[in-house]
This record gives structure tokens, sequence and C-alpha cells, in this order.
């Protein structure tokens, strides 16, 4: 029971999703003082391993409205550029949502950076694992629109 305690809460989500209805996994437990052991997990058995329905989880899901997939234009602030992850955050209400260009590096949108704006692009909720939707959103950017100006003139202006 210890054992199962310590387990991280996934693990064992990910290992019994390979159960289908034809097909069964095995698990042998080997232990020095004691003959090799298998249990066999079927589908009904995998039940006991997943997690529980959609309404049963409290769902911390940041800005629900955003779905996977749609074309989004989001009104904040962007607030901070990472040349190295190609990412730029955005601020929106009251939270920042990473932002990654469509084409092309971050550096196209350094003129807009600490600027109220307007982007625009379509929400992915896609995590490294892709079998869980991820609780915040990331916005894969098209546009930039800067909604005011810095107030400073460039160093060729007159």
């Amino acid at each position: 029971m210890k054992w199962y305690q310590q387990l991280p809460p996934q693990l064992l989500v990910r290992l019994t999703a390979v159960v289908r209805k034809n097909r069964t996994l095995s698990i042998g437990v080997v232990a020095p003082t004691c003959p090799p052991e298998d249990v066999v997990i079927d589908e009904y058995d995998k039940t006991f391993f997943e997690q529980p329905e959609p309404e049963e989880i409290e769902d911390d899901t940041l800005f629900p409205e955003l779905i996977h997939g749609i074309e989004a234009q989001l009104i904040g602030r962007l607030i901070r550029g990472n040349e190295s992850s190609n990412t730029v955050g955005l601020e929106y209400e009251g939270h920042v949502i990473n932002c990654v260009p469509a084409i092309g590096s971050v550096r196209q949108y350094k003129p807009a950076l600490f600027l109220r704006c307007r982007v625009e692009g379509r929400i992915t909720r896609h995590t490294k694992h892709r079998f869980v939707a991820d609780k915040k959103p990331t916005l894969i950017v098209s546009r930039v629109i800067p909604l005011e100006s810095d107030g400073q003139m460039g160093l060729f202006n007159s």
C-alpha cells in the first residue's frame, strides 16, 4: 500500500492505457524469498486505475472558453520575450499566456513588447504527452497589433 501511495498519480494510468478488449497487461513480481508471481490486468481491472470522469474532477482549467483549435483575438500586454525558446508572454486578465509565433522568430514582436496589443492566433491545449488537455492555453500567434505607442522616436526619425 505504501508503494502504491508513493507512485506519481499518472503512472498507472499511462501503464494501463494499452489495455483494450482483447489486450491485457501482465505485471510480474519477483522477490528473492517468494516464487515469481504474475498479475494480469484486463479491460475490467483497468477501470481501477483510470482517473475519475471529467465532471467529477475539480475543474481548474484556465480560460475554458479558449477551446483547442479555435481562432482567438486576445487583448493584453506583451511582457516578456525569449529568443531561445521562441516564445513571448501575453499578460491577459491577470495571467501570462505563452505565445509561439506561427512563422518566424519572436524578434518580429520586439517593437510591441511592454505595450498593450491585440494578439491574433490559434489556441492549442496540447501538452507534451498529448493524452491530456493542458490546463493553460497556448496561443500560436499569426499577428500582433500594438494598440498604443511607446512614445519614443526612432533614432533616424526627425
